[in-house]
C-alpha cells in the first residue's frame, strides 16, 4: 500500500485524463449540454419547436459523449502505453467511430418514429457529415487541451520535486552538525563508542541522502532509531524514547525526513534544557485510511529555555507535506503543557 502523490502517477501514465472519474463525467455532461443549447438555438427559431429540438439534440449529444467516455475509460490504460501521437490518433478515431454509429442509428430511429419534421428532405447524409465535422473539431480542441494541461502538470510536478529537494537540503546541515558534535565529544574518552557511532551515522545517512524525495515509512522509522541511538550516547539516561507503533504495512511511501527533524527538535528544545531529561513519545498508527504520526516532548514549566526555535524544520515539513499531498495532509501543534506535541495526519489508500 503506497502513499503517493496522486498527480505524479496520473501525469506519468499519459496525457489522457481519467475518463472514469465522476468529477470528469459531471464536467463533461455540463459542457455537452451547453453545446446542445448553443446548437439548438443556432439551428431553430425561438418558438415551441426549440424545446423539442433541444431535447432531441441533448439526448443525441449525451449519447455520444457518455459512450465515448465509457470507451476511453475502458481503454484508457491501454491507450496511455502508446506514444502521444498514437494516443491522439486512436482517441480521435474512436470518438469519430462512436459519432458515426450514433448518427446512423439516429437517422434510422428518426425515420422509423417520424421525427424528421426538424430536417429537410434528404437530410440523412447531411446530418451524418455535420455531426462528424462538429465532432472532429471538438475532439481536436479537447485533445489539444488535455495535452497542454498534461505538460503544465508535469512542469508543476518538476518544480515541486525541485522544491522538495531544496527543502530537504536545508534540513540536512542542521542534522549533520548535531551528529558530528556528538561524535566529537566521544572521540577522546570513548573511541570505540565513537567508532560505533560513526557506523550508525553512516547507516543513517545512507537512508537520508538518497536521491528520492520519498521513501518507505519503515526507512523513516529506521532513520529515527539510528538518530536516537546516537543522541542517547550523548545524553545517556536523560533521553528516554517511548515508541508506540501500530502493526500495519510499513511499505507505504511518504516524503523523506518528515519524522526525524521533529524528534531532533523534541530533543533539542524539550529534553536537553531539562537537567533530569525527559521522555520523547513517538506514536505511529492508522485511523480512517490516514496515517497519524505524533512526536511529544516535555515542556518547561517554571523557567524558560534560552534556546529559541526558528521553526525551520517545522516550516519545511509543512511545505513538503503541502507539495506532496496538498490540503489533504495536516500538520498540527499542541503546545501543552505538560507536553509539546506535533502531529502529522497524512492520507493513504
Amino acid at each position: 500500500m503506497d502513499i503517493k502523490v496522486k498527480q505524479l502517477s496520473q501525469a506519468d501514465e499519459g496525457y489522457l485524463p481519467n475518463f472514469c472519474d465522476v468529477n470528469f463525467i459531471l464536467r463533461l455532461l455540463v459542457i455537452t449540454e451547453l453545446m446542445a443549447i448553443v446548437l439548438s438555438i443556432n439551428s431553430s427559431p425561438l418558438n415551441e419547436q426549440l424545446w423539442d429540438k433541444l431535447s432531441i439534440t441533448s439526448l443525441f449529444m449525451l449519447w455520444i459523449a457518455l459512450t465515448s467516455a465509457a470507451v476511453l475509460c475502458t481503454l484508457g490504460r491501454l491507450l496511455n502505453r502508446f506514444s502521444n501521437m498514437s494516443v491522439s490518433i486512436l482517441s480521435y478515431l474512436l470518438v469519430l467511430l462512436v459519432t458515426l454509429g450514433f448518427s446512423a442509428l439516429t437517422t434510422y430511429l428518426a425515420t422509423e418514429f417520424h421525427l424528421t419534421q426538424f430536417y429537410n428532405k434528404g437530410w440523412h447524409h447531411e446530418f451524418i457529415l455535420k455531426n462528424l465535422a462538429i465532432s472532429s473539431i471538438v475532439i481536436a480542441v479537447l485533445l489539444r487541451y488535455f495535452f497542454i494541461q498534461h505538460h503544465w502538470k508535469l512542469n508543476q510536478l518538476s518544480e515541486a520535486r525541485t522544491r522538495l529537494k531544496a527543502l530537504e537540503a536545508r534540513i540536512r546541515p542542521h542534522f549533520l552538525f548535531n551528529s558530528m558534535n556528538t561524535i566529537a565529544s566521544l572521540v577522546h574518552d570513548q573511541p570505540d563508542t565513537a567508532e560505533t557511532t560513526i557506523i550508525n551515522l553512516a547507516d543513517l545517512f545512507r537512508i537520508s541522502l538518497r536521491e528520492n524525495t520519498e521513501h518507505k515509512l519503515s526507512d523513516e522509522i529506521k532513520l529515527v532509531r539510528s538518530y536516537l541511538s546516537i543522541e542517547q550516547l550523548r545524553l545517556g539516561s536523560r533521553l528516554r524514547p517511548e515508541w508506540a507503533i501500530e502493526r500495519f504495512d510499513k511499505d507505504i511511501q511518504l516524503p523523506a525526513l518528515c519524522i526525524q527533524p521533529l524528534v531532533e527538535n523534541a530533543i533539542y528544545y524539550g529534553v536537553e534544557p531539562l537537567p533530569e531529561g525527559g521522555v520523547i513519545k513517538i506514536r505511529i498508527y492508522k485511523h480512517n485510511k490516514r496515517l497519524i504520526v505524533s512526536v511529544s516532548n516535555p515542556v518547561l514549566k517554571l523557567r524558560k529555555s534560552n534556546r529559541k526555535s526558528n521553526q525551520m524544520a517545522q516550516g519545511n515539513i509543512r511545505q513538503r507535506l503541502l507539495l506532496a499531498f496538498g490540503s489533504s495532509a495536516t500538520f498540527s501543534i499542541d503546545e501543552g503543557p505538560p507536553l509539546y506535541t506535533v502531529t502529522l495526519n497524512i492520507p493513504f489508500d
